[in-house]
């Protein structure tokens, strides 16, 4: 008995040293057709097309939980800049520019 209550408790604490945070995706740029975006969340890949400069996506993300975040411009002469914010704070950022101008971010949640 005393081992599945030293087991229980080992798992409680394993569980609340997850920590817990608060991402956001963020695209921005200029394109006259808008931007097709590519994101993970929670490890499955979703996409958005056509979306407009001012495009988020926020979530919950735990620990080792991987971010990814790429913008392909769907016009020349363009710009992207994508981010990715981690509790209010920036975490990756990257920009591009030109035809059809992509820009990508990604990485590990400390």
């Amino acid at each position: 008995m005393k081992r599945i209550l030293l087991f229980a408790f080992i798992g409680v604490i394993a569980v609340s040293c997850s920590k817990n945070s608060s991402v956001k995706y963020i695209v921005t740029g200029v394109s006259a057709g808008g931007f097709n975006v590519t994101y993970k969340v929670s490890g499955e890949t979703k996409t958005a097309n056509a979306v407009n400069s001012g495009w988020s996506q926020s979530f919950d993300a735990e620990s080792d939980d991987q971010v990814y975040l790429k913008a392909l411009a769907n016009g020349t002469n363009a710009q992207v800049t994508v981010e990715i914010q981690v509790d209010g704070s920036s975490f990756k950022k990257a920009s591009g520019s030109g035809n059809q101008a992509s820009a990508t971010v990604e990485g590990t949640i400390d």
